[in-house]
């Protein structure tokens, strides 16, 4: 994996990260985080492919995420406990799963 990051000079926190993961040379993954005056991370945005369209937002100040799927927007359920699950198609489906699937259609 190669990328590049700015960072909050005084928290160390991201702002903006570029990464290669297959390390072809084109940048497979943009994420940029809105941060406190403090520096903490109130939301952080991961857009697969670098399209301009947002694929995934965690909001830390209300513990919520959404996921951009199938042309629209689903919450993500389980946030909160570490079990991260999708409503799709009436089926549940990991987080994990629906961004492996996004990040291959990239």
């Amino acid at each position: 994996v190669v990328g590049v990051g700015i960072f909050q000079p005084e928290t160390g926190s991201p702002v903006l990260t570029l990464r290669d993961d297959n390390n072809d040379g084109v940048f497979d993954l943009l994420t940029y985080s809105a941060l406190s005056e403090s520096g903490e991370s109130l939301v952080d945005v991961d857009d697969y492919g670098m399209d301009g369209q947002p694929d995934l937002i965690l909001n830390y100040q209300d513990k919520t995420a959404s996921v951009f799927v199938e042309g629209h927007w689903h919450s993500v359920d389980g946030v909160a406990t570490n079990d991260a699950t999708v409503l799709l198609n009436d089926k549940r489906v990991s987080l994990a799963e629906v961004l492996n699937t996004i990040r291959q259609s990239n």
